[in-house]
């Protein structure tokens, strides 16, 4: 028996089928070739398409500044299908990273072969800087249908002179001619719409960018969005800078484009916001704050820049022409990537890598939260200061380390704040530009829905029977409404309640442990007592009459007066030096406000660590003909505007804390009794200077008439 050792002799047409079956089509080829310049450490990729509806005439040219390649390389890399060049850089990028220490995105050896999708001819030039000689080569892809194998194909590679890459430029061109089949416009279109997802933003400077510039001359592409135009679209930006346990400043924008008549740019700015969460310990199931600190780890500072997109088709029709394309860059490019000292950080940003769990969060509260194809977000590091943020061997991504998800949470937590600031100009914007129905009241829809009837229904019995059960409608909405304010506001205020008569209980167990202060027990009990009947009356049905608005706010301070001590609160009132004041009002309703108001202020003032805590509850008389009750601090102050702080759901806690109910409610109390919420500038009421900067809410009553 004789053995007989034989090799595989590839068929010449072999590299003609990697080329047409494994390359999908003329986009994704040119795309291929483009990603090789990329590899290449190019700055640019230049790519002309000059008369490719004509496939005699037309040609398209691929031209790079990047390394370029010398008769060497061409020989023992680009002339063997499949060589695992790139895939030894990965391995080598460990030791000695080149000039713009990119990680290849290219790894198969075949991508150039796809030139063979596009045309029967291409012509190469190509310079490398260690080499004083230009190369060109030219292939007649024809000719591999020709012959048997493909060790029988030869290619003429000439060394010469520079005659393209002059005055020590390097790089590479590719010719093709000779094209396969004429292309239209959809092809064309599709083709630079996927080139375009290789640019990298030109506002972000660094030794890493590089650009796709696409020309051709049908004026088919005129319209199309690249990487520039996206960014310039941007209704809602924002820059911001973390260091340590703090957003040191925030500057967010929000720009309308021309066409929005209707609407107004606004910014918005803040500082050294914390970075902490409100949690529930697992054991003790007691509230507190989980602190978000990079400095505990070499991260240094952060900075982030968001550009962020409106994606319903009324406001883009405002604007934007290609709104396919413009979808469909933000489904390819959307989300938050990360850069390095200008070095991306693979796989962050990717269509597979939600790596701040922006599309999950968004299944669950889709008006509220961003997802990736909305917003195109970059967190810049610096390499010197983040150490502890250590790069897997594959370069795709960081370990994950205690660093790691600090890191990570850190800039989740940035994006909410960001997501609190565009929600406000969202909601103006879709009351204008999107289908209004869902956002019209109910009472006002049925009204609306009357006027209809008496002008279209002609048959008075089934006019007003219709008109009766509309009515009908209107006043179990409106009994739904009022039990919904009752019930939510004693909800919230139920919260309170159970957490002022905790201290109380706590502070009676420990009176009761020594009997020198079985007195101070006694007293604490019969306090414990008026604290649960005051808060029942939260609870009790609508009680509208007149009352003493200062024996009100007397029982509000009486309610929270064991949280103001647990939280070191100094308070400020001048209720003393009025008499008794009758007003109008829901008593339990009108409590339940005060003491919501007092609740916020000391949340802000405890989350924002205010080392001298001050409230100041008081009366006034100051404006027109009410009686006003006075609500202020000295912590941080309201981060959004008066019109959008009355609205529902709209919270600027950390998510999970505020429901965004409060100040909604204390409103619509305040106009079921004729009153006013206001929220006034400071030196409109007489109030101390150390409120200057803090919270001012006033719950102004009509004075009862005599």
């Amino acid at each position: 028996m004789l053995d007989n050792m034989v090799s595989f002799k590839p068929k010449a047409r072999l590299l003609l089928q990697l080329g047409d079956q494994l390359i999908r089509n003329e986009a994704i080829a040119i795309f291929e070739l483009v990603k090789n310049s990329y590899d290449a450490n190019a700055s640019y990729s230049k790519v002309c398409f000059e008369n490719v509806d004509n496939p005699n005439n037309g040609k398209i040219v691929i031209e790079d500044d990047g390394d370029g390649m010398d008769l060497t390389t061409i020989t023992d890399i680009w002339m063997q299908p499949g060589t695992d060049y790139k895939e030894k850089l990965f391995k080598e990028y460990k030791k000695n990273k080149n000039l713009k220490g990119r990680l290849p995105i290219g790894e198969k050896g075949i991508g150039r072969f796809g030139a063979y999708k596009l045309g029967n001819t291409i012509e190469v030039v190509t310079k490398k800087s260690s080499s004083p000689m230009e190369v060109y080569f030219k292939i007649d892809w024809p000719s591999f249908e020709q012959a048997d194998f493909l060790e029988d194909i030869q290619v003429r590679v000439n060394e010469r002179e520079p005659k393209l890459f002059l005055s020590g430029k390097t790089g590479t061109r590719i010719t093709v001619t000779n094209l396969k089949q004429s292309w239209n416009r959809r092809t064309l279109r599709e083709t630079v719409r996927l080139l375009n997802t290789l640019s990298t933003p030109s506002f972000i400077k660094n030794m890493d960018s590089f650009k796709v510039d696409v020309t051709e001359n049908l004026g088919w592409t005129t319209d199309l969005i690249d990487s520039d135009k996206i960014i310039g679209y941007a209704l809602f930006k924002g820059e911001l800078t973390i260091k340590g346990d703090k957003i040191k400043s925030f500057l967010y924008s929000f720009t309308p484009w021309n066409s929005m008549k209707e609407m107004s740019a606004r910014t918005w700015e803040d500082k050294d916001i914390p970075m902490k969460d409100e949690v529930r310990d697992e054991i003790t199931r007691e509230k507190k704050f989980n602190l978000y600190d990079l400095s505990k780890y070499e991260i240094g500072e952060v900075k982030i820049i968001i550009f962020a997109y409106s994606l319903d088709a009324g406001i883009l029709k405002l604007e934007i022409s290609d709104r396919s394309g413009f979808k469909k860059y933000l489904e390819q490019n959307g989300g938050m990537k990360v850069y390095r000292d200008g070095m991306r950080i693979y796989d962050y940003g990717e269509k597979s890598n939600d790596w701040l769990n922006m599309d999950i969060r968004r299944v669950n509260r889709p008006g509220n939260y961003l997802s990736n194809n909305q917003f195109i977000g970059y967190v810049l590091l610096d390499r010197a200061d983040s150490s502890d943020l250590i790069e897997k061997s594959n370069r795709e991504g960081f370990i994950e380390n205690d660093a790691y998800f600090t890191f990570k949470q850190a800039v989740s937590f940035a994006v909410r704040q960001f997501e609190i600031q565009r929600n406000l100009d969202k909601d103006r914007l879709n009351n204008y530009y999107v289908t209004k129905r869902a956002k019209e009241p109910v009472v006002r829809r049925l009204a609306e829905l009357k006027e209809k009837v008496e002008e279209r229904v002609k048959e008075e019995d089934i006019r007003n029977e219709i008109i009766l059960e509309l009515s009908r409608i209107e006043s179990e909405y409106n009994d739904m409404v009022d039990v919904f304010l009752k019930s939510a506001n004693a909800g919230i205020n139920l919260g309170v309640a159970i957490h002022e008569i905790e201290k109380v209980v706590t502070e009676l167990n420990n009176a009761l442990s020594t009997t020198s202060t079985i007195i101070h027990a006694r007293e604490l009990a019969s306090r414990l007592a008026e604290l649960v009947k005051g808060y029942s009356l939260l609870l009790k049905g609508k009680d509208k009459g007149t009352f003493d608005i200062k024996g009100l706010v007397q029982q509000a301070l009486f309610n929270v007066e064991f949280r103001l001590k647990a939280h070191n609160i100094t308070l400020e009132t001048n209720i003393d030096k009025f008499g008794s004041i009758p007003v109008k009002c829901a008593r339990n309703i009108t409590i339940g406000s005060i003491v919501n108001l007092i609740d916020n202020s000391i949340w802000w003032m405890s989350y924002k660590d205010i080392p001298d805590k001050k409230l100041y509850v008081g009366l006034s008389e100051e404006y027109g003909y009410h009686i006003s009750v006075i609500v202020a601090d000295n912590g941080p102050g309201f981060s959004i505007p008066p019109e959008d702080r009355i609205k529902p759901f709209i919270s600027t806690k950390p998510t999970g804390t505020g429901m965004g109910l409060g100040l909604f409610i204390a409103n619509e109390c305040m106009e079921d009794q004729g009153g006013e919420l206001l929220f006034p500038d400071y030196g409109y009421f007489e109030i101390p200077e150390d409120y200057k900067n803090g919270a001012i809410t006033v719950l102004a009553f009509r004075r009862n008439e005599k």
